[in-house]
């Protein structure tokens, strides 16, 4: 998910900006009394500063997280990140570009297109994201590096055995 607040003014230079702060549920989690205090200070400032933004400036801050679920709702008000957008994992058409894309450093075996390969491995991938389908090729690169041949040259493995878990 990515939160948006817009509008943020935190200098006086006539400065236009976007801020991205990634995995924001590391330091904006809900706050609990057993929590560490460097953690709770961290939340605080952060909101502090927040609140100090002028709506009518030009600095957009945008932060992402997978855990939504695990904010402080002090950091969901409105004026902060008030807007969430969910980002859905590919489709079959998004898995196969981004499979062409990871796979355009890797050397493949001349008897198979990246175009034949990013299409197979698009239809046993669902569920994939972005990062997973990354770590796919990389992990599918090393194994062949291992066996030493080239990414799509290995034995057909079973598609129902490729999932996320099998990456890890």
């Amino acid at each position: 998910e990515i939160l948006r607040v817009t509008g943020v003014q935190t200098c006086a230079l006539p400065i236009s900006c976007i801020i991205f702060i990634d995995e924001i549920d590391a330091i904006g989690s809900h706050r609990n009394p057993k929590e560490q205090q460097a953690m709770k200070m961290t939340l605080n400032q952060l909101l502090v500063e927040m609140d100090g933004f002028s709506s009518s400036g030009n600095i957009v801050i945008l932060a992402g997280t997978n855990r939504a679920d695990t904010l402080d709702s002090a950091l969901l008000r409105p004026g902060r990140f008030d807007r969430t957008i969910q980002i859905a994992v590919p489709d079959i058409k998004g898995r196969a570009e981004l499979l062409k894309v990871y796979m355009r450093r890797i050397r493949l075996d001349p008897t198979h297109s990246v175009d034949h390969v990013a299409k197979a491995l698009s239809k046993v991938s669902m569920g994939f994201s972005g990062s997973d389908i990354a770590n796919l090729v990389n992990e599918a690169a090393l194994l062949a590096a291992r066996k030493n041949k080239r990414l799509g040259a290995l034995p057909q493995a079973d598609p129902h055995l490729v999932t996320k878990s099998s990456l890890h």
